[in-house]
């Protein structure tokens, strides 16, 4: 079944709106809009900053920022896509293909370890966006200003988890290779756990079943985002499936954060 029409099966139960932070995000890019793209990686990098003002338009706070934290004896750097200083919250973002999985770098995942045994007044999210955009990496091919478009035109949902079961899922021995697999490169900068593609598919489609396998309890919630706007371009509107922690004493009233 595709994508969209596996979406498509589950909207009704996404009835209620997610409340945005901000409706209509935009930076300045001075100029670079309407540049042609030729390199791939430099495509990725405009597609992860879609995404990252994606993240700021749905829960708020200003795009990244470097942290210097130390784990054991060595200096770490941490560079969240998206922070909120005000209700002290991190997020991390990935784009991810239909039919792709999504990477886990364990350099990534240690440096987030160490901020969160460092600053433990942050509440830690991982933002994981399903698009149905190909070939970004290959045949794609186009301005910035035209993968904005296509972008905003072909996300699908987006799957936000808490740092305490990303890290639940990217360790193997807490039942987790159900949904992901490991890749050991010749370097530590290539050793990642891969979210796999069907993974990605059941926390959409059924989030309940992930934890109950997995020996977790969380609170789900689902929202259908409606009416974001990217640098002009209007998202079409996306379910929103919210996995975090239960009975959290941090989150604050609901007319103060988004959701």
């Amino acid at each position: 079944m595709k994508l969209d029409d596996i979406v498509a099966s589950v909207r009704g139960l996404h009835g209620e709106q997610f409340l945005l932070a901000e409706r209509d995000v935009s930076i300045s890019l001075k100029g670079r809009m309407d540049e042609r793209i030729e390199v791939p990686t430099t495509r990725a990098i405009m597609m992860g900053r879609f995404y990252e003002l994606l993240t700021r338009g749905l829960f708020g706070g200003k795009l990244g920022d470097v942290y210097h934290v130390r784990a054991a004896d060595e200096e770490v750097i941490v560079r969240p896509d998206v922070v909120d200083t005000v209700h002290k919250r991190l997020f991390e973002c990935k784009a991810i293909c239909s039919g792709q999985s999504g990477t886990l770098l364990d350099t990534q995942i240690n440096g987030y370890m160490a901020f969160a045994a460092e600053k433990p007044e942050y509440d830690i999210s991982f933002v994981f966006y399903r698009h149905v955009l190909h070939g970004i990496k290959g045949k794609w091919e186009g301005t910035a200003r035209e993968l904005f478009r296509d972008l905003a035109r072909d996300t699908a949902y987006v799957v936000v988890l808490p740092f305490q079961m990303v890290l639940d899922l990217h360790d193997p021995t807490k039942g987790s290779t159900k949904y992901i697999y490991r890749y050991d490169g010749q370097t530590e900068f290539d050793c990642c756990s891969c979210l796999r593609s069907s993974a990605l598919t059941k926390l959409l489609v059924n989030p309940e079943e992930v934890l109950q396998e997995m020996g977790l309890s969380y609170q789900i919630e689902r929202r259908m985002a409606v009416g974001c706007c990217v640098q002009g371009n209007r998202v079409r509107d996306f379910p929103v499936v919210y996995v975090r922690e239960k009975f959290n004493q941090k989150l604050l009233l609901e007319d103060e954060v988004p959701f």
